[in-house]
């Protein structure tokens, strides 16, 4: 059962790490550019629905959990890192200190 929920925590992480993060935005960036090619439409479209790219995550993160032994302990990592932004997201909801750093520097521009 514990499996089961990390695998399900690791594939949401691991969707929104794919289709929202800046750090694959570049990647995300070149595949829409070259979205005309058969190929590269199809992996935009996927990009494009993190509903639609959870369904592979989640096979290929199954299949790799079957396959290698030690893979559960990347499913933890990935588990906790989206736990942990969880709990990040409702402190700084709660906490009456909490500085937005996007509408601090909108104001100084």
């Amino acid at each position: 059962m514990l499996n089961l929920i990390l695998l399900i925590i690791a594939t949401e992480a691991t969707t929104n790490i794919i289709t929202k993060s800046t750090i694959f935005e570049p990647l995300r960036k070149w595949i829409f550019e070259k979205r005309e090619k058969k190929l590269f439409g199809f992996v935009n479209n996927l990009l494009d629905c993190p509903y639609c790219t959870s369904f592979w995550v989640a096979m290929l993160l199954f299949c790799l959990h079957g396959l290698i032994p030690f893979f559960s302990i990347i499913l933890m990592v990935l588990a906790i890192h989206r736990l942990s932004n969880i709990v990040h997201h409702i402190i700084d909801r709660l906490d009456p200190n909490h500085i937005d750093l996007e509408k601090v520097f909108e104001k100084e521009e």
